[in-house]
C-alpha cells in the first residue's frame, strides 16, 4: 500500500523552530511510517497523527 505524507505549512514552521536533535527526530519518525504512534484524529476521516518521543 502506498502512502502520501503532507505536512501543512503550519506543522512545517513548528518543525523548523525546533532544535537540530528535535527536527532530525521527527523526520526520522516520519520516515518509519506507518510504524510508530499513529492514530485517527476523532471527528476526522483521514488526518492522523503522530506521536514522537
Amino acid at each position: 500500500m502506498k502512502y502520501e505524507i503532507r505536512i501543512k505549512k503550519k506543522a512545517r514552521k513548528f518543525i523548523d523552530k525546533q532544535s537540530r536533535n528535535q527536527k532530525i527526530r521527527i523526520y526520522q519518525a516520519i520516515s518509519k511510517l506507518p510504524q510508530g504512534d499513529v492514530k485517527r484524529i476523532q471527528n476526522t476521516n483521514q488526518k492522523y497523527r503522530l506521536r514522537v518521543r
